[in-house]
């Protein structure tokens, strides 16, 4: 199975879940071989199986929740790194303030050549302020789309823990019924005698 677009995290849990399936798929070759066994040792099975159940979907919360952490922590990286931006941005336009009052004390002296240079100082920052606010933009978008992969890739693989563990139950459920069938039970006891 490729692992291309997931985790090494990701890889690993997928991994101890393909591991932890074939472990269930030998619990059930064990039950087959094991129908004349008593009923108090079927249901400790069932009960083993049920603890190894709830370990895993401990194991899931515990790998959500530690995705839930990275996203917080890119969330507030992106925040910070806005932050440095607008800070950036906004002695910028203080010193651009600062240039434009000089510029208005000599513009009697300077005339409408003077008044131009304003004029196109004034344009070249907004042109830039502009190409910031859109690289901002482009940064939000991209932080969103890692955010709704990351989720998809959650989602994708619990579906798929879900479906096995479901499939392994419904096994281990039609194994038991076949411990519990008499008639499958007097066929047993007919072959050993």
């Amino acid at each position: 199975m490729s692992t291309s677009g997931i985790g090494e995290g990701q890889a690993d849990r997928l991994h101890e879940a393909q591991l932890e399936a074939r472990s269930l798929h030998e619990q059930i070759n064990a039950l087959r071989q094991a129908l004349d066994r008593t009923a108090v040792e079927q249901e400790r099975k069932v009960q083993e199986v049920r603890a190894f159940h709830a370990d895993e979907m401990q194991q899931l919360k515990d790998t959500a929740t530690a995705l839930r952490d990275s996203l917080d922590d890119l969330n507030f990286e992106k925040d910070r790194a806005v932050q440095e931006a607008l800070s950036a941005k906004a002695d910028e336009i203080s010193q651009l303030r600062e240039t434009a009052s000089a510029l208005r004390d000599s513009l009697d002296e300077l005339g409408h050549q003077k008044t131009r240079e304003v004029q196109e100082a004034v344009h070249r920052s907004h042109d830039e302020i502009k190409h910031l606010k859109e690289t901002i933009s482009a940064l939000r978008d991209t932080l969103e789309e890692l955010k709704f992969s990351r989720d998809r890739e959650i989602q994708e693989a619990n579906a798929r823990s879900h479906d096995e563990i479901r499939q392994l139950k419904a096994t281990i459920s039609a194994l038991r019924a076949q411990l519990d069938d008499p008639a499958l039970q007097r066929q047993t006891e007919g072959r050993k005698t």
